[in-house]
């Protein structure tokens, strides 16, 4: 005679796919993500001889892997795509830093980037965030510009953005970098006010946190409805990291 059992046991099934989402608001993104353009990482292009100031720079903050590292590395779209859907959290003030591919959890907090893209942070304090709040406009053009070149304004008044036909030889190096690496954009035709305060604060030697700008982008990119898919060959190197499972087809 069949023993009975002690009661009913839970063994409901997820309604989901747990073994490549965190929940099914999670994997309800994969089409919408799977839609959206890949924007890929690009290797910095350094004059030889006419700009020393560029690998001065590079070499003083320790950049060297982290503007080569494209060169060599590939991306995988499936694991991009699964990366955002799982990185998705609507709450702005809990956001992850951490997310989950083929059953593995990818940290990608600021410490774990900076590590990866053997970025050093000097030994003080992140000067990116006071730097960007602080910002004088004015000044901007005068650093970054061609003369007379003036600020396209926002409906109220501020100043949004200017041409960027209208950038000077160095500043233009460091635009054509930080739109494909640390702040990633399609619209290459014109430079907001953050983007170039960026390339001030690169120039003038401001210490940055670029894990944490990296970071922030991320969260942006998982939570946004439109946004394009940012740092894939980074997000591979992460899952790589977490020994996920890579055999699949290249981007």
């Amino acid at each position: 005679m069949a023993r009975k059992g002690r009661g009913k046991t839970n063994t409901s099934v997820p309604e989901f796919d747990a073994e490549k989402f965190l929940s099914a608001e999670c994997e309800s993104r994969r089409g919408l993500l799977a839609r959206r353009n890949i924007i890929h990482e690009r290797v910095l292009s350094i004059p030889e001889d006419d700009m020393p100031q560029v690998p001065n720079q590079i070499e003083k903050r320790g950049w060297e892997y982290l503007v080569t590292y494209p060169e060599n590395k590939e991306a995988y779209a499936e694991l991009v795509v699964e990366f955002y859907c799982n990185a998705y959290c609507p709450q702005k003030d809990k956001q992850k830093e951490k997310s989950f591919v083929r059953g593995k959890q990818i940290p990608f907090d600021a410490d774990t980037i900076n590590s990866l893209l053997k970025s050093k942070l000097l030994r003080t304090k992140d000067q990116w965030p006071t730097f960007k709040q602080n910002v004088n406009t004015v000044s901007l053009l005068r650093e970054l510009c061609k003369d007379e070149t003036e600020w396209i304004l926002d409906s109220t008044g501020k100043p949004k953005k200017f041409p960027s036909s209208s950038l000077v030889p160095l500043p233009k190096i460091w635009a054509a970098y930080i739109g494909t690496n640390l702040v990633p954009c399609s619209n290459v035709s014109d430079i907001k006010v953050e983007k170039a305060a960026l390339i001030s604060a690169i120039m003038t030697g401001k210490v940055i946190d670029v894990g944490k700008i990296i970071q922030t982008q991320i969260q942006i990119i998982a939570n946004s409805a439109t946004n394009a898919l940012e740092f894939p060959r980074l997000i591979t190197l992460l899952c790589e990291k977490a020994k996920v499972d890579m055999n699949l087809s290249l981007l």
